[in-house]
């Protein structure tokens, strides 16, 4: 099965419309259904690209000796100027692919 097939069969068993589409197929949902869906894989993409980031920013932070501030609830807010300069500068480079 694809990968779009196993997000929207997700998205379809967390919306609780799993047994009407093994039942009917995917062309009786109501248009609210479908909405209801692509709403809820929209969200699912967002969340990925959201812990993608947050992954990012740890692992920098990590590097830099500064997973302490990063993971105290207020995140990089609580880094010096000169460390929130460094964290921004080196997330950029790995964000573009630089090691």
């Amino acid at each position: 099965m694809k990968a779009s097939e196993d997000l929207k069969r997700e998205a379809a068993e967390k919306l609780g419309l799993l047994p009407k589409i093994e039942k009917d197929g995917w062309g009786q949902l109501t248009s609210r259904e479908a909405g209801s869906m692509v709403r809820e894989m929209v969200k699912r993409g967002a969340e990925a690209v959201l812990d993608e980031n947050q992954k990012l920013g740890l692992e920098v932070a990590e590097e830099l000796g500064l997973t302490e501030a990063f993971l105290s609830g207020r995140g990089w807010r609580d880094f010096t100027p000169k460390q929130m300069f460094a964290f921004a500068k080196r997330l950029a480079d790995k964000r573009q692919g630089n090691p």
